[in-house]
């Protein structure tokens, strides 16, 4: 049969290819169906090319962002091809299956959870027009009646799956592969929903990994087949695949002589067990890149998001990896929630200032997003402040001090409507990541000139970094000291922005940034391949 499986998105959206969508794919040809992998912007009109193709079943992968372009376009689908079958998976699909089947009829089908299994098992009930009763964690209808399979088909050994589709790699422009080796997440964040969808229904934990030979044996095909080499490690924190897997994946990196660059996810305590030694071993194999769930800067915060970690355990960890000269640090900030108070945002303004990390504005406008299937997402609900928005998935919340609400919606404001303020979370939380990939590669190519253009770069947007750090963090608590905020937020923002020079340094940063691509463009266009 022939299978089209859809990312759909905005227009102005990069090309970003999904593993679980790719994955999804893979087992899907593996059976002998003909599959295609596609990013549909939602503006664009693609009835030309879904005729020439003229799948029999389209999968739709689906998040709450754009979900209600994504049930848009699946009734265009619907229309241009009225007998296509179509199919819905992933979070949002997962967590609202029966909303989604009792608002749009034209979505034929639901895979609850993992999908290798059971859409690989649709399509062979369809393809032999027999029976779906036996197909766990199927959503689908029989007449009028909603049916709902109890369980979720789940895969054991993931060393079993076939290397993922990576269709999408070929549409994409920038030089990153995401990867996903585990499923399952040992912590359970109030948050986030990961642990609850891999456990798939079941109680207990359930966690898998690849072998490390599984992981190095796609990464080596990758940089061979697409010369790739940068890698993100999708899984929801390194770490639960445990020491010997971390150590084991990057000796095989050194001893087949893989020469890549590559991300990783960590929590905050990670910093307890991991040693010097062991993350020199690590940044010798290709680790660039540690993104560090710190979340928040206050003990209620972290408590409130279930984190199992203090304050105090967040700035040791940043200090921790920080130390690593060839290591890029990322975080991950939630700033605001229906919960927050003045103080706790002032806290966690002090916090960023500490670690180096206020001159991100996307962490002091960083909100957190209630995901049902989330704990917290009950708690909003049961406090009464969530708000259910006007298409699925689309929630927000009220917050319970109307000085920080304010606070919120003029950052929110400014953060997206400030041409320059917008390059805040590329200049300052991206890009340092670029540098470090980039110094990696030309340390491998033995490239010295290359190696100092890249150092001299880095050392000129790190100065920068550093006034902005001080200069918005004291902005920052300005706002926040200020009352009827309203009528006086232009008036403090105007004197930073302007007075005291954020705006001009963070016209300097991309003017480095700028430097660095023409630099290293005249010397060798080989790296800027490599962005």
């Amino acid at each position: 049969m022939k299978v089209l499986l859809l990312s759909i998105q905005g227009k102005g959206n990069e090309i970003i290819e999904e593993p679980g969508l790719g994955s999804l794919a893979a087992s899907v040809g593996a059976e002998g169906h003909e599959v295609k992998v596609k990013r549909f912007a939602y503006e664009l009109d693609y009835e030309q090319y879904l005729k020439e193709f003229n799948p029999d079943i389209i999968g739709i992968t689906t998040y709450d962002r754009y979900f209600h372009h994504q049930v848009e376009y699946a009734k265009k689908l619907k229309q241009i091809l009225p007998s296509v079958v179509i199919s819905m998976g992933g979070y949002t699909a997962t967590y609202h299956y029966m909303d989604i089947m009792k608002e749009y009829e034209f979505v034929d089908y639901i895979i609850i959870g993992e999908g290798e299994i059971s859409f690989t098992q649709l399509i062979k009930s369809i393809e032999n027009k027999s029976s779906t009763k036996d197909i766990k964690g199927l959503c689908y209808r029989y007449h009028s009646e909603i049916i709902v399979n109890e369980g979720c088909s789940v895969v054991d050994n993931l060393d079993e799956l076939p290397f993922t589709n990576r269709d999408m790699l070929l549409e994409q422009k920038n030089n990153l592969v995401n990867i996903t080796t585990t499923r399952g997440c040992s912590s359970t964040c109030t948050f986030c929903c990961s642990n609850n969808f891999w456990r798939n229904g079941e109680r207990r934990r359930f966690f898998r990994k690849m072998s490390a030979t599984r992981v190095v044996d796609e990464i080596e095909y990758l940089k061979d087949k697409y010369n790739k080499n940068r890698f993100v490690f999708n899984d929801n924190s390194y770490e639960d695949s445990g020491m010997n897997r971390q150590i084991e994946v990057a000796n095989e990196l050194m001893k087949r002589n893989i020469k890549i660059g590559y991300n990783v996810n960590y929590r905050v305590n990670f910093y307890k067990k991991a040693s010097e030694e062991f993350m020199s071993l690590l940044i010798s194999s290709g680790l660039c890149s540690v993104f560090l769930g710190v979340e928040s800067g206050n003990d209620k915060d972290l408590i409130l998001y279930n984190k199992r970690t203090t304050t105090d355990d967040c700035f040791n960890a940043v200090r921790f990896f920080s130390q690593f000269e060839d290591l890029a640090l990322m975080i991950g900030f939630i700033n605001f929630s229906p919960y927050s108070s003045v103080e706790t945002l002032q806290e966690n303004v002090i916090f960023l200032r500490e670690i180096g990390y206020a001159c991100d504005l996307s962490n002091f406008s960083s909100c957190l997003i209630p995901f049902k299937g989330t704990s917290l997402y009950e708690k909003i609900e049961s406090d009464g402040l969530l708000i259910k928005g006007p298409h699925i998935g689309m929630n927000s919340f009220k917050f319970e001090n109307d000085q920080v609400e304010s606070v919120y919606k003029y950052l929110d404001h400014v953060v997206k409507t400030n041409k320059i303020l917008k390059q805040s979370s590329y200049l300052c939380g991206v890009f340092p990541t670029i540098l470090v990939f980039l110094m990696r590669d030309a340390k491998n190519n033995n490239d010295t000139t290359a190696m100092e253009i890249i150092s001299n770069a880095n050392v000129e947007m790190e100065k920068l970094k550093s006034e902005l750090n001080l200069k918005i963090s004291e902005w920052m608590l300005e706002l926040l000291e200020t009352d009827k905020l309203d009528t006086k937020a232009d008036a403090i923002t105007e004197k930073y922005l302007i007075h005291q020079n954020i705006s001009s340094i963070y016209s300097d940063l991309m003017a480095a940034r700028n430097n660095l691509y023409k630099n290293l463009c005249r010397h060798d266009p080989y790296y800027l391949s490599r962005f």
